[in-house]
C-alpha cells in the first residue's frame, strides 16, 4: 500500500471480483463460440487440407480449459494492475499466444501452405484478443 492509496473495503472488493468473474465468464463464452465456429464450421475443410487439424473429434474440454486458462490470466492481470493498463496487457498476451500458437504449431506439425494456416490464425487471434479489449472495456 502507498502513501496515498486508501484501504479497500469489503465491498469494493466483492464488486471488483465480480467484474473479474464477469469478464473471465465472458470471455470464455465469447471465445470458445468463436474457435468452435472459426475452426470446425467456418474453416474446417481449409484446415483438414493445410493438415492442422489431427483428431477426427477434437477433444472439447481441453480447448475449453485452455480458454477458460486465457480468461483468468486476462482478467486477472487486468483487475491487478487496472484497467488502464489493458491494452498493454492484451497486446502483450496476444502477441505471446501468437508466438506460442502459430509459429510453435508451424514449427512442430506438418502443416501445408504455411502462409495461408499463418493468416486464418493470426486473423483468429486477432478476432479473439479484440473480443478480450471488448470484455474488459465493457466489464471492468
Amino acid at each position: 500500500m502507498t502513501d496515498n492509496s486508501k484501504p479497500v473495503s469489503l465491498k469494493q472488493l466483492r464488486m471488483s471480483f465480480g467484474r473479474f468473474a464477469a469478464g473471465t465468464l465472458a470471455y470464455t463464452v465469447c471465445v470458445f463460440a468463436l474457435a468452435i465456429l472459426w475452426h470446425l464450421v467456418l474453416f474446417a475443410e481449409t484446415y483438414k487440407t493445410i493438415n492442422y487439424i489431427g483428431r477426427a473429434e477434437p477433444l472439447f474440454e481441453f480447448g475449453l480449459l485452455s480458454i477458460f486458462t486465457q480468461a483468468v490470466v486476462i482478467n486477472g492481470a487486468v483487475w491487478h494492475f487496472g484497467k488502464r493498463h489493458a491494452n498493454a496487457i492484451i497486446i502483450g498476451l496476444g502477441v505471446y499466444h501468437w508466438s506460442c500458437h502459430v509459429v510453435a504449431a508451424t514449427a512442430k506439425n506438418q502443416i501445408d501452405l504455411i502462409g495461408l494456416f499463418f493468416a486464418l490464425e493470426t486473423c483468429y487471434l486477432s478476432i479473439q484478443f479484440l473480443i478480450a479489449r471488448v470484455v474488459v472495456h465493457l466489464i471492468h
